[in-house]
């Protein structure tokens, strides 16, 4: 549908409307920077409705509207990978503010697909000292997003999102911010939103019922050295410092989705390197396992080794649904007391094996190389 269409759809059904539709969120929010958030209630829906596409997953922000008070250009980034828990089919997202190369703030969470139709996948909001920071990684069947305070923004496609889905990236104003009856001064939440579709109506969000969940699956631990049985089970080859840990895995099955690109965790291990730990994973497609795996979003090709693709801070083999996680400072996101905390890093490296993907977390690039390596899977 052309923007000028869409738009005209979205003022009629403005002007029908009285107050805005509310709705209610299924997904995570990772902790926000809440600085001195100012009590100013959100407006109704605005009678001319203005269209404007986006934001990139990855850009720079308006001089003095970055977080933690910062005066000058701030950098950020979006970045989207599927959740690598085992037993789980979800998607992680995290959002890094940098300046000059340097970590200023990061929010990372993650959260399981629980329905066959999700149209919101991932996404944060992160209040800061001149606005609130929004994110929404959303279905393609989304043509628009319409905020509380009348604003109405168009997804945008990335190379680098989950096949079938688009990104919504918006700066709200404070003025956007909306009241919690009888919250302190300075607390206030973000501004709310619609979905809706190609032709300006509101989209309902699926409710998670007994027909359309996702089954979760049992898990099942085996022995890391000699797991038994066939599937997702990862055997290690025998490599001069290479000790196996633990290992946890499940016995796929088919469930029906309606959005192509889905992964599911099926296999989880650890391993020791010399004095390294290091993580691994296997993800099959979620809708059919025996059907290959989809291409892997986000990632990129390691120059030094063929066959093996490379991303930094995706990993998230071991890390507790639905929880989110904030850090202000300048260390990794999942400095928290879980047993990510094990890991030094949460870069990972990845390649093919047989129809679904081989992941290695933590650790330097030849390290996860040197363990892909030795690793095979049934999968």
């Amino acid at each position: 549908m052309r923007i000028p269409e869409l738009q005209r759809i979205l003022v009629d059904a403005a002007l029908r409307e009285a107050q805005p539709t509310r709705r209610v969120r299924f997904r995570r929010r990772p902790v926000a920077l809440v600085l001195a958030v100012l009590l100013l209630g959100g407006t109704a829906a605005a009678a001319v409705v203005s269209l404007t596409s986006s934001r990139p997953l990855t850009g720079t922000l308006p001089a003095g509207t970055g977080p933690l008070h910062t005066a000058g250009r701030v950098q950020y980034r979006i970045s989207v990978f599927p959740y690598l828990s085992v037993g789980w089919a979800g998607w992680c997202s995290s959002v890094r503010f940098s300046m000059n190369s340097h970590s200023l703030a990061i929010g990372y969470g993650c959260g399981p697909v629980e329905n066959a139709g999700p149209l919101v996948l991932d996404g944060g909001d992160f209040g800061g000292p001149h606005g609130w920071y929004q994110y929404e990684i959303v279905s393609d069947r989304v043509a628009a997003v319409r905020y509380s305070d009348g604003a109405t923004l168009t997804p945008i496609s990335d190379p680098r999102l989950p096949a079938g889905t688009r990104a919504v990236v918006r700066v709200a104003p404070l003025s956007a911010s909306r009241k919690i009856k009888g919250a302190p001064l300075g607390v206030s939440l973000p501004p709310s939103s619609t979905l809706l579709g190609a032709h300006g109506q509101a989209l309902p969000v699926p409710q998670i019922l007994r027909a359309n969940a996702v089954a979760h699956l049992p898990l099942r631990v085996v022995n890391p050295s000699d797991p038994v049985g066939g599937g997702c089970a990862i055997r290690m080859r025998s490599v001069t410092g290479l000790v196996a840990l633990s290992q946890t895995v499940i016995t796929p099955v088919p469930w029906p989705r309606r959005e192509v690109g889905a992964f599911l965790a099926c296999a989880n291990a650890t391993y020791r390197l010399g004095n390294t730990t290091l993580a691994a994973a296997v993800l099959v497609n979620a809708t059919n396992p025996q059907q290959g795996a989809p291409p892997l979003p986000g990632l990129v090709a390691d120059n030094t080794d063929p066959g093996i693709l490379v991303g930094s801070e995706l990993g998230s083999i071991g890390f507790p649904q639905g929880l989110g996680v904030f850090n202000g400072g300048r260390g990794n996101p999942f400095d928290t007391p879980t047993r990510h905390q094990t890991l030094t890093n949460h870069d990972i490296s990845a390649r093919r094996a047989g129809r679904g993907w081989l992941i290695a977390e933590s650790g330097t690039p030849t390290q996860r190389a040197t363990l892909l390596a030795a690793l095979t899977t049934g999968a």
